[in-house]
């Protein structure tokens, strides 16, 4: 289920490590050290002046899920280890026996960027739907993630008057149409998954605005429900071979003040956009994929 991620995943680890020993130069015993501060890249920019955002775009980002399950006691170590190094994993058993029996646990640990929610109600719906993610959390039985948690685009194609971004998520090919050319929201369409979106540049930063959802998505991994007057503001800047994407969420339905997610950091690649993998719902634990923690 999880194979166009973990693939993902690789590859921006890849270029981590990649990144990592390019600094590692080989220096002579009989000569001092000199570190040689690489020169950034220059960032390309079109005719209009703007960045040029064209390309493909690898880093940790796109849907997945941070529930961890135990079919029976969590010592047993049967978890669900879909999309985990064997270290994360081990964290999360970990996490599960402190938990206790049946419950579940964050693989990753709570979030340290929980929403503002406007009750305590609806904080505590948003931790029961992530407690029952198995059956809860669309993108554990292969649906849409919608935005912003099917994360940054992994290619851009731009043009004069408007963007394309394109997604290789776990749920199928996803695409967004992102015009830039002043037009105001369309007012006859239907909520969706991925809303209507429009863009204006402010200085170097792509600013892209959707709105009109519909609300069978979360915004965020934890059970982050939302109404459909759910806005998102999306901010990508790039510099050099490198594009920042950012993204904040409001809702006046139920979050009292935005929910600002962290940047993400994303690397232009060579490596061609591939189809991903095509994700079957197991019918044991509702679509968890199960795997033994030694």
């Amino acid at each position: 289920m999880w194979k166009a991620a973990v693939r993902q995943g690789a590859a921006a680890r890849c270029l981590a490590t990649a990144l990592l020993l390019g600094c590692a130069l080989p220096v002579l015993a009989a000569q001092p050290a000199v570190t040689v501060a690489a020169a950034p890249a220059a960032t390309p920019r079109l005719a209009d002046g703007h960045p040029d955002l064209n390309g493909n775009w690898i880093g940790p980002t796109g849907s997945g899920t941070t529930l961890a399950y135990p079919r029976g006691a969590a010592p047993e170590g049967s978890i669900n280890a879909g999309m985990m190094s064997p270290e994360v994993a081990a964290r999360a058993l970990k996490l599960m026996q402190e938990t206790g029996k049946g419950q579940a646990a964050a693989s990753f640990g709570p979030d340290a960027n929980p929403p503002a929610w406007k009750s305590e109600a609806l904080r505590q719906k948003a931790a029961q739907l992530w407690q029952d993610g198995s059956r809860t959390d669309a993108v554990v039985l292969c649906g849409q993630p919608g935005v912003p948690r099917v994360g940054g685009p992994s290619k851009i194609v731009q043009a004069a008057n408007e963007l394309v971004f394109l997604y290789a998520d776990p749920s199928g090919m996803v695409w967004r149409i992102i015009p830039t050319d002043g037009r105001a929201f369309r007012t006859h369409l239907d909520p969706s998954f991925y809303g209507d979106a429009v863009g204006h540049w402010e200085g170097d930063t792509l600013v892209v605005e959707t709105r009109n959802f519909n609300d069978e998505t979360w915004f965020g991994e934890y059970g982050y429900f939302h109404g459909e007057r759910m806005r998102v503001i999306e901010r990508l800047t790039r510099r050099g071979n490198t594009l920042a994407w950012q993204a904040t969420v409001e809702d006046p339905d139920v979050l009292s003040a935005p929910w600002v997610k962290p940047p993400v950091e994303m690397h232009l690649t060579d490596r061609q956009l591939e189809e991903p993998d095509h994700c079957v719902a197991s019918p044991v634990d509702a679509g968890h994929h199960e795997e033994r923690v030694p």
